[in-house]
């Protein structure tokens, strides 16, 4: 019998990354491979979805002027301010691939949008090393599109203890500086 995690291990993820304009100051820090290798290694430690059915999994990522967050933040949160992340799940089923006999179907996750003018500046108040701030922000939203949240202190308490243990792999400190 294969466990969630062995599968997930199996999965192939597919990132499509939009690094918005580059020539526009977009940091050249959150990087293809970067939000490829932090997301498959949310993916690959979470336990909340079920993707034993998918052998694909994809998911998008886009960066974004700081003005578009608060205009994407107004719309779908009613906050009237940027923020750092915004995840949104697909909510699709796994889809069945043409010729695939039982390897697994597709599953398109989601979106994660974040916006680097915040991050870098988040990163500098914070004093945390910007690639690690990145990272963070990449295993955070790709829970989020996993189901995880943080709507109260017992979903924070997991979701940011997965954090923590998924970082710490990757030799990343707490990002919330709460435990060694």
């Amino acid at each position: 019998m294969t466990t969630l995690t062995e599968r997930a291990a199996s999965t192939a993820l597919t990132v499509f990354f939009d690094d918005g304009n580059p020539s526009a100051g977009t940091p050249a820090i959150c990087t293809e491979k970067l939000a490829h290798d932090f997301c498959l290694a949310a993916l690959q430690a979470q336990d909340k979805l079920d993707i034993r059915l998918a052998s694909e999994v994809e998911l998008s990522v886009q960066l974004v002027p700081r003005d578009d967050m608060q205009a994407l933040n107004l719309r779908y949160r009613q906050k009237d301010s940027p923020t750092n992340i915004l995840s949104f799940e697909s909510g699709l089923p796994v889809m069945s691939l043409p010729d695939d006999n039982s390897a697994g179907g597709m599953l398109a996750l989601g979106d994660l949008v974040l916006c680097p003018d915040i991050i870098v500046d988040e990163a500098r108040e914070q004093s945390k090393p910007e690639a690690e701030h990145w990272a963070h922000l990449l295993v955070h939203g790709t829970l989020h599109l996993c189901g995880y949240d943080h709507e109260d202190a017992q979903q924070a308490q997991t979701m940011e203890s997965l954090e923590i243990q998924i970082l710490s792999k990757a030799g990343i400190a707490d990002p919330y500086g709460t435990r060694e």
